[in-house]
């Protein structure tokens, strides 16, 4: 039986990278998290994780992943050490330290109980045959202890007659440090008492290693035979756990910085049929931004209304709102809670985005990249996809630009597809029939943007009013020819 994960789920689908920085989650997030949301889950693991994240809300059971965490970074780390040791002494205490640190880290796995996946991952760990397995090697990580303990301490010396003897009778230099500060009256811990050695530290050379294995031919091997092989120990089946747990926390410590921003925070239904509602969202993507205000919309996308232009004033929150419409639904598909009052979900598992790209960066014209990016969204669309279009073709003229995107819009309404295009080409409310349309409202005479998104047909005047605004024009003196 192969180990389990905690996070279980496939790797069939796949979200680009691209699609999750384009959401700047990756502001907010470590590149391991990122990476892990690119892999979205199914129905039924969507629920398991959601399970697993509602356990974490409770702050004693986090605290105890975060321990069991660092046990496994501490474990990770003596790995490495391990594999670049060059000589056999440095290896030998190395892979004790090793084994009884994967001991520690075996330890905190019951302590996560509380849902299936936790459960699942506890009942194998614990299980009859891999308890009686970590318990030979805890036993052979104290019997190594205890013989390595012996030749901690030696004297060389160089003057008259070079020698390299043990001694088992001198004082380690952390209990010399400690007996000066009780003698001072200071209370020093043993952590705070041992040796601060530079970071890279000193590599033990050949040379002092066979002298040093010789002096102590004894001890070495009664520790060598005492430690249980490198190869025999589990451990890549225990550290494939640690990005899924550094994951699990990077997300609860994005919950708890917008919990402390008022935000609203759901774990949404998964719906059966291809739907995407949520009421009250925001885009969490703004914490990073220290917004002052986030504001709350409304998420409706269904079967009679798939797919929608966004369309509205500059500023008014467009881009905004599709970052919120897709940052949570990323979340979603990972099995994390999103930020929003309450929701409906679809898994869409092919989700994609089309933001415009660095012209430096293009080996052709904009022009060319985009409409070949769109191309192959299109091209690899199916009925689990979510499309979203950020101000694409703005690069090109106004009537070029407002055909090809209704070109694409047509498209995407042939084939069935969900998504959202934000564009600045509001002639489309008047020239494309048959569109569902959303637009950023604006309020008042002045414009006023009120970063709400609304369902509707849009009204001109109010992209007339931001031109007039613009240039210091009003509708009378443009009505009196004084201009």
């Amino acid at each position: 039986m192969n180990a389990p994960t905690l996070l279980c789920g496939d790797r069939q689908y796949s979200i680009p990278f691209a699609t999750v920085s384009d959401m700047q989650l990756t502001k907010l997030l470590s590149d391991d998290t990122c990476h892990m949301l690119t892999h979205p889950c199914g129905g039924d693991v969507i629920l398991l994780r959601q399970e697993l994240f509602r356990l974490l809300d409770n702050e004693c059971v986090r605290d105890k992943m975060s321990d069991f965490a660092e046990k496994l970074r501490a474990l990770s780390k003596l790995r490495s050490q391990y594999k670049h040791a060059s000589v056999g002494s440095e290896k030998l205490f190395l892979l004790a330290a090793l084994e009884a640190c994967l001991v520690d880290a075996w330890r905190a796995i019951p302590t996560l109980r509380g849902c299936t996946l936790t459960d699942a991952l506890a009942d194998y760990w614990c299980g009859g045959e891999r308890t009686e397995a970590m318990s030979h090697i805890d036993d052979a990580a104290k019997a190594a202890k205890d013989s390595l303990s012996r030749i901690s301490v030696f004297d060389m010396s160089f003057f008259e007659k070079s020698w390299l003897a043990p001694d088992y009778g001198s004082v380690p230099f952390e209990e010399i440090v400690r007996e000066c500060a009780d003698a001072l009256g200071f209370a020093v811990g043993r952590t705070e008492a041992r040796m601060r050695t530079h970071p890279n530290g000193i590599e033990v050379s050949p040379a002092v290693d066979a002298p040093f294995c010789a002096l102590f031919a004894d001890t070495v091997e009664e520790a060598r035979a005492a430690l249980v092989p490198y190869d025999e120990l589990p451990l890549d089946d225990i550290l494939q756990l640690l990005p899924q747990v550094s994951f699990c926390l990077d997300i609860c410590g994005l919950l708890s910085r917008a919990h402390d921003a008022g935000l609203p925070v759901c774990f949404p239904r998964v719906s059966a049929a291809r739907k995407y509602t949520a009421r009250g969202a925001c885009d969490v993507t703004l914490l990073y931004k220290n917004a002052p205000r986030i504001v709350p919309n409304d998420i409706d996308f269904a079967e009679d209304c798939a797919f929608s232009f966004l369309v509205g004033a500059n500023g008014g929150g467009k881009t905004t709102y599709l970052r919120c419409v897709g940052a949570n639904l990323i979340l979603f598909l990972a099995g994390a809670p999103i930020f929003a009052a309450d929701a409906e979900i679809y898994p869409f598992r092919n989700v994609r985005t089309h933001f415009p790209a660095d012209e430096r960066l293009l080996s052709g014209g904009r022009l060319e990249d985009e409409a070949r990016r769109v191309a192959s969204m299109l091209d690899d669309a199916d009925d689990d996809s979510f499309l979203l279009y950020n101000e694409t073709y703005s690069g090109t003229n106004d009537k070029y630009g407002c055909a090809l995107t209704e070109d694409t819009g047509r498209c995407m309404k042939d084939l069935g597809l969900f998504g959202i295009f934000v564009t600045h080409f509001h002639e489309l409310t008047e020239s494309a029939e048959n569109f569902d349309f959303l637009e950023a409202v604006v309020a008042g005479e002045d414009n006023a943007r009120t970063f709400k998104i609304e369902r509707r047909r849009t009204n001109k005047s109010s992209f007339a009013r931001d031109i007039l605004k613009k240039y210091g024009l009003d509708r009378e003196s443009l009505e009196g020819g004084d201009v």
